[in-house]
This record gives C-alpha cells, structure tokens and sequence, in this order.
C-alpha cells in the first residue's frame, strides 16, 4: 500500500475550545498529526497530517480554521536582491 503524503498545517482552535486544549491536542495527534509547534495561549499547532485526514481534522469540533503552512525562507544576512 503506498504512503500517504502529509501536508505541512496550521490548526486554529475556536476561542471556546481554549479550555479543553489538552482534549484537543489529543483528539489531533490521534488523526496523525505530528507536531512542530503548539500555542496553548493561543489555541494554535502546526505540524504535520496524512491528507487523507484533512475532512476529519476540519470536523472536529472546536476546529476554527486549518490552513497549509506555507514556509518562507529569508535570503542570509548580506545576500544581494537584484
């Protein structure tokens, strides 16, 4: 069976999912999600999910928003921009 791809994500939690982010992260992990980075304060992840997850990540209640983490890289220091 061939691997599934992951996606690179932001989650957004709703404001009243704050309280429970503990229960959230967890429900999120169970999907698959790896995580990078986590903001208890302010209700955010990024990481990594299987894409086949994306539908059941996006139900989840208490989910505001899932967003692709579209990662910049800026030039090293003295780098000349033409």
């Amino acid at each position: 069976m061939p691997e599934v791809p992951s996606f690179s994500i932001n989650v957004i939690m709703k404001d009243e999912a704050l309280g429970r982010f503990g229960l959230m992260t967890q429900r999120i992990r169970d999907l698959g999600f790896v995580v990078d980075h986590q903001d208890e304060d302010l209700g955010i992840m990024s990481g990594k999910l299987p894409s086949n997850k994306l539908a059941a990540l996006r139900a989840l209640d208490g989910i505001e928003a899932v967003e692709g983490n579209l990662g910049i890289q800026l030039p090293p220091p003295g780098f000349e921009i033409r």
